[in-house]
């Protein structure tokens, strides 16, 4: 038998410390995403505005689930003049899409 082959050199790595991680600082500092907020900033809070609903709001006689409707669409913005809305509802049995889908408002 012949004599075996040398052995392939392989290089060794020596072991890394993964446990220190070293943060350099940038060299062009960014400006930061939100402002930094002082004790001279006033306190800011949202204020729920509440928009009076009167308790008249039509001369028909409504089911309640058709009354209810009105009552959302007018919390939406809608206006209910000369009881068109009211009507509109009671036309679609109190279905609010049905009613913003139509082109009749």
């Amino acid at each position: 038998m012949d004599a075996p082959a040398d052995p392939v050199d392989i290089p060794t790595m020596e072991p890394v410390d993964t446990t220190t991680v070293v943060f350099a600082p940038a060299a062009n500092p960014v400006d930061p995403v939100y402002p930094s907020l002082d004790a001279t900033q006033p306190e800011m809070r949202a204020v729920p505005v509440e928009t009076p609903r009167s308790a008249f709001v039509t001369n028909m006689r409504l089911p309640s689930h058709v009354y209810s409707a009105l009552l959302c669409m007018l919390d939406m913005g809608f206006t209910n003049e000369g009881d068109s809305l009211a009507k509109m509802l009671l036309k679609k049995n109190g279905d609010i899409n049905a009613v913003i889908d139509s082109n009749t408002l």
